[in-house]
């Protein structure tokens, strides 16, 4: 019996060696990691929860509907991060193209980072679409959430879909460039 204590003592002295640090995402840009520490990039001011829920676009033409959810403690290998995941459809002209709502896990804009620690409102993701192919690891998504500004009106969100200067040709997605979503 006293063999089984001192193993399960060794093994969670173990697993507790690794020092860890809460770090709050807002200040995941530019941080200076260090060896030996596991680092959670935490949402611990509820910067995030602006940008969840479900979002819309819609023209004569083009019908774009986005939900967010939040991802707590994904983790990334070597550290661990709360991440915006997404599910959406676009339809156009009357056709849908895309609709991951039915996906278990899609990874098309997620993750990312605050442009700015002191400007929560800006925040750059990684964008995806199904099915496109391209090799560039450029490929970002920057989204400000826009307040609402009286009564009766919704909180509105500007999508820019951006490659990086120095990429290969532009890659062949159909998702609008610039959108503005409202919140549903």
């Amino acid at each position: 019996m006293k063999k089984y204590i001192l193993i399960l003592t060794l093994l969670g002295l173990t697993s507790c060696s690794t020092a860890q640090a809460i770090i709050p995402i807002e200040n995941e840009k530019g941080f200076q990691e260090q060896d030996g520490i596991t680092y959670y990039y935490k949402d611990v001011n509820g910067e995030l929860a602006k940008f969840t829920g479900t979002w819309k676009y819609e023209t004569a033409t083009e019908i774009f509907e986005i939900t967010f959810y939040l991802k707590i403690k994904k983790d990334n290998g070597s550290s661990y991060e709360d991440q915006l995941l997404s599910k959406f459809k676009y339809i156009q002209n009357g056709v849908e193209i895309y609709n991951t709502y039915q996906e278990i896990d899609p990874l098309n804009f997620f993750g990312g980072f605050f442009v700015q620690p002191n400007n929560t409102n800006k925040i750059n993701l990684s964008y995806h679409e199904p099915n496109v192919v391209y090799k560039s690891r450029r490929k970002r998504l920057n989204l400000e959430y826009i307040p609402a500004t009286g009564i009766g009106q919704s909180p509105t969100v500007l999508w820019k879909r951006d490659v990086w200067q120095g990429s290969p040709a532009p890659p062949p997605y159909q998702v609008p460039k610039i959108m503005t979503l409202v919140k549903q």
